[in-house]
């Protein structure tokens, strides 16, 4: 690539990161950025999902990051395209209220021309023109017609402008920008987004992104430039530094809002008082030892900023139970909480069942707590949030589709017989192929590999698409929550006819300083919630571990309605093993996950045997004691790291989140038996 610097004229690339019809990935894109020494990037999409995460990382690899909306404007004419950049934070954030404030967004993207042209103070709008009668038809418009030397309209054009002089009205020049639409890194992945133009899956798209021309990246760079614009080679030069006078004007920042409150010394002391009283009433004999890691865990939290997380959620969760709403006793790393407990958030003791804090929250790891509760109903808690801070404080989270594997598959499949006229790739070699798909991954074995060589443009296409980006959905239980300024202020939003939609994810959320909570719907609670209502209090026994009769009733199958255990693999497991206490339904339900489930010959043998002192080290014999030497919980890999490293367990967790797969650990303390 030659001279990119000089001749760098990117201003119009969409990103299937964003939902636009495209094959490019923003970290992709950035990776390129960087690689290419880029001095800029610049996207256009239609919405608004990693802005912030593109803005990030541009910023972190010392490069220019350009945001483009695109919307579609209404006048007599018809609609047209107008891509709007804001120059400054003042521009973004009036941008993000008139086209994502929520109420009163058009679903369609259809925007009045007058409401578009109100942003001009703090924006550039680039009007899409793609023949010359465009350029003829907007340089007559009131809006373009006002000749000015400091232009905040322009056109953006994407064919060749042959002979300008003759062509274009001369005074239009210095408003015209080289504007072609780039939607792919390579010419190789044009013909893969062409193809994708014959499916079904361009119905999620809006028909004017699914039909517009393209080019590749790699195509507007170097000698190709000028017979891209034009023939004209002064005319080119004129270009090129009409880019960078666009390129001068916009200057991006953001300010973003820390994740840790201002109130957080005030609300600490709530916190720890809370705490502390719950405390001392739990009835407990190492009361040493509960002490101390309430105090660890408050340190960590008040050195986070996460205060506020924990009283919302006290506050939450306890108000719900108060309504009779049936809330679950706590799911995933959330139970490794002391803090949680006390407060009510979760009803499992931490240290009774050995759980490590640092699984939930670490302070040597740049990651958010995630508390997920589980409610009977889901929409009441909705309703809920919405009447205790205001409809305009509380959304749903939004979460985009990927087509997958398995799609990618079928829609390559389809797209080759449609070439062809006939079927290259029926149902019987598809089902094969799929066969090679479990869990969402392709497995690398040589039957994928004897296939691919056989089917090599369908696993090309495939591997092109499987990540590709095509609807948009609601997060499975994600709501955030501003106890203070509208959401509206701070987000970009959807409005759905019940609730408002994030477009930002939850990083997104923590960089202007808001959080994801989750409430994750399961309606299993409701039949528990009916069953204490029938017996009543006096009649309802106490939960307990050791009683003959339901372990009984669960390694003779009788699962049914019982979430995790009503599966057929899980009633294999349960005759396999016959669980007698709670520590084996734990190991059981672990093991019936599809990579833990090539354990279960081994652990089977030697819990038949009562072997676990399967190693030399004491230590180790320790830490896997409950899995009969075998790794089952990603917490014992962190505690053989630590054990091994001899460092400390939240360090542990860091290194093994590092770790690519189990085969990278350290030879030494792989799972074999001594001899």
């Amino acid at each position: 690539m030659n001279n990119l610097k000089e001749d760098y004229l990117f201003l119009n690339i969409q990103t299937n990161s964003n939902l636009s019809f495209s094959l490019i990935k923003t970290s992709d894109l950035v990776d390129w950025g960087k690689l290419n020494h880029c001095e800029y990037l610049a996207i256009a999409d239609y919405y608004p999902y990693e802005f912030l995460r593109f803005y990030q990382l541009c910023k972190e690899n010392k490069i220019k990051p350009l945001i483009g909306i695109k919307v579609i404007v209404q006048d007599d004419k018809g609609q047209y395209l107008i891509t709007v950049y804001p120059q400054n934070s003042t521009g973004y954030k009036d941008l993000m209220r008139k086209v994502f404030s929520g109420p009163g967004c058009p679903e369609n993207r259809v925007f009045p021309l007058e409401e578009m042209l109100s942003l001009k103070k703090n924006c550039l709008l680039v009007f899409s023109a793609h023949n010359l009668r465009d350029i003829h038809y907007f340089s007559q418009q009131p809006y373009l017609a006002e000749k000015t030397e400091d232009p905040q309209i322009y056109i953006g054009f994407d064919f060749c402008i042959s002979e300008p002089k003759k062509n274009i009205p001369l005074w239009i020049v210095p408003l015209l920008l080289p504007f072609f639409a780039v939607k792919v890194l390579s010419s190789e992945d044009s013909v893969v987004l062409n193809s994708l133009r014959s499916t079904s899956l361009t119905k999620y798209f809006i028909p004017l992104d699914v039909q517009q021309r393209f080019i590749s990246l790699t195509s507007l760079a170097g000698k190709e430039l000028s017979t891209l614009y034009t023939n004209d080679k002064t005319f080119c030069k004129i270009l090129f530094s009409q880019v960078r006078s666009f390129l001068g004007k916009i200057n991006l920042k953001f300010s973003f809002g820390s994740s840790k409150t201002s109130n957080e010394n005030k609300e600490f002391p709530e916190l720890q008082s809370l705490c502390e009283r719950q405390l001392f009433f739990l009835q407990r004999e190492t009361r040493e030892k509960y002490e101390n890691r309430l105090e660890e865990e408050l340190k960590v939290i008040k050195k986070l900023g996460y205060t506020r997380y924990f009283l919302m959620f006290n506050d939450i969760v306890n108000d719900l139970r108060r309504q009779n709403i049936t809330v679950g006793p706590g799911r995933g790393s959330a139970v490794s909480s002391l803090v949680a407990y006390l407060l009510g958030i979760t009803k499992i003791d931490p240290l009774e069942y050995n759980l490590f804090f640092e699984r939930f929250l670490n302070e040597k790891r740049k990651s958010l707590p995630d508390i997920d509760i589980d409610v009977e109903n889901q929409k009441f808690v909705v309703k809920y949030l919405q009447n205790k801070y205001g409809l305009e404080k509380v959304a749903r989270v939004a979460t985009r589709q990927k087509l997958g594997w398995k799609n990618a598959f079928k829609e390559a499949a389809e797209i080759i017989n449609q070439k062809s006229k006939k079927i290259i790739i029926g149902e019987k070699e598809l089902k094969d192929i799929l066969s090679c798909v479990k869990d969402e991954n392709l497995q690398e074995n040589l039957k994928s590999q004897v296939l691919r060589s056989r089917f090599t443009l369908l696993f090309k296409i495939a591997e092109k698409t499987s990540n590709f980006y095509f609807n948009s959905s609601l997060h499975a239980s994600g709501i955030v929550i501003s106890e203070k300024k509208s959401l509206i202020q701070l987000l970009p939003l959807k409005q759905e006819k019940d609730f408002l939609i994030s477009y930002y994810s939850e990083k997104d959320l923590n960089l202007v300083g808001l959080k994801k909570y989750d409430f994750l719907n399961l309606a299993s609670l409701g039949d528990l919630r009916e069953t204490k209502e029938i017996l009543g209090k006096e009649r309802l026994p106490k939960c307990n571990l050791q009683d003959k009769n339901t372990w009984n009733l669960l390694y003779n199958g009788l699962v049914s309605g019982i979430p995790q255990l009503d599966t057929v693999s899980f009633r294999e497991l349960i005759n396999y093993f016959q669980p007698q206490n709670f520590l084996d339904l734990v190991l059981i339900l672990a093991l019936n996950r599809p990579g833990a489930r090539n354990n279960i010959e081994i652990i089977w043998e030697r819990k038949l045997k009562n072997q676990k002192k399967i190693f030399s080290s004491p230590e180790l014999n320790q830490i896997l004691n409950e899995t009969y030497g075998s790794i089952v919980f990603e917490e014992q890999i962190s505690q053989i790291l630590a054990f091994v490293f001899e460092c400390s367990f939240a360090e542990a967790e860091i290194h093994r989140r590092n770790l690519k797969t189990l085969k990278k650990l350290p030879s030494a303390i792989q799972s074999k038996p001594e001899k």
